[in-house]
This record gives structure tokens, sequence and C-alpha cells, in this order.
């Protein structure tokens, strides 16, 4: 079990081909006071679940399935609020081996939904790369370079977009402010005020009405 998650992110669209290499980003982060540590690249697929007429969609929250590293995890993502790139959200995360949803996750959606109704309605499979910023013995943020590609299951239609994530670990926002500065000047950045979920059904929208029109 993972438990409740209290998300502070900062989240930026890229429109640049590739991600900046380590030494440029070691660079732009070492002026501040802090250490860069690559955590490598990792592949994570992600399946949203959601009720033919959308229901956790219209509530503003997000259910979905992650396998990364040989772990299952099913997270519930909550409402939250967004200030231009600024993210703020809750997110309970538990170990999932399949079968019925965790008893957790069924009890904060029981007077929402049926949970019987609930399919699949996205997959977003993304190739990360991760970093970790020190202060010293601090572990302040986490940086993550997402290249994500969405599907709908079962249809031909897919999309990719990069994006980049910057989440506190014990950053407060003035200290993640500093550090967006600095990326800032290493790499365009446009802030994004809609979650990965949201992004890619308007890629594949947009994708979907192309291929009509053709």
């Amino acid at each position: 079990m993972v438990g409740i998650l209290k998300e502070l992110e900062h989240k930026f669209s890229l429109v640049a081909d590739g991600f900046p290499e380590f030494d440029a980003l070691k660079a732009a982060i070492e002026p501040l006071g802090l250490l860069l540590q690559s955590l490598g690249r990792q592949q994570q697929q992600d399946r949203y679940f959601d009720t033919g007429d959308r229901r956790l969609k219209r509530l503003g929250m997000a259910l979905r399935i992650r396998e990364v590293d040989g772990e299952r995890l099913v997270g519930l993502k909550t409402a939250g609020e967004i200030s231009g790139s600024l993210h703020r959200r809750e997110e309970l995360e538990l170990a999932f081996n399949g079968g019925a949803w965790p008893a957790e996750i069924a009890a904060r959606l029981k007077d929402k939904l049926d949970l019987s109704a609930l399919r699949p309605v996205l997959d977003i499979n993304t190739q990360r790369s991760r970093y970790l910023l020190w202060r010293g013995a601090v572990e302040l943020a986490e940086l993550a370079f997402d290249d994500c590609r969405v599907q709908r299951p079962g249809q031909v239609i897919s999309g990719e977009f990069l994006e980049l994530e910057l989440e506190a670990k014990a950053a407060t926002e003035a200290e993640l402010k500093q550090i967006v500065t600095a990326l800032d000047k290493l790499l365009p950045l446009t802030p994004n005020s809609i979650n990965k979920l949201e992004r890619a059904e308007v890629l594949l929208n947009f994708a979907q009405d192309i291929s009509e029109e053709a």
C-alpha cells in the first residue's frame, strides 16, 4: 500500500524534439545550490477508467492502473487546484493485483457511481527520464521528462506529446519556482493547466476529426 499522496507539482508542455542532456541540466540547476541525480529511464503504462457517461471526468477525478518496474498500482486522483503550471491534487495510490477494486477505492467512489460501470477509456504509454534534486541531504524535488504515446483501447488512432513535471518532495512553492525559472532559461516551457488524461483526450479528439475529414 502506498497511501494518500499530496501532490504539488508544476506541469509544462514541451515542443522541442528530445530532452536536455544531464550536463546541461546540471549546469542549470547547480547555481541554485542543488545537486542533480539521474534515476535513469523507466517505462510506465497507464490505463484510465471511467463510466460511459464520463462520470469521473465530470467530477474532476481520474482513476488509473499503472504498470511500472514490474509493479501494478491503482490510483484515484481527486479534483484539485490549478494556477498556471502549478497543480495541487490528492491521490490515493495502492498496490493492485487485479480482480476487484481495492476497498479504499470502492469506498471513495460508492456514492458517486456504479463501480461495475467502469471501463477502460484511454491508454498512456510513457518513456520517463527521472532526476532527483537535492539540497544537501534533503530530497527536494523530482524532475521528470515524459515522452507520451496515447491511444484509446481498441482504436488505431494515436498521438504523442512531450511533458515536463517538477514535483515537490520537501520543496516549498518558492523553491519550485526558483527551479522553474532556471529550467526556463534552458528550454522553452509552456505552462500546462490540464493533466495528462485531459491533454491526451484533446489530442485524440483532434486526430479523430482530422481522420474523418481526410
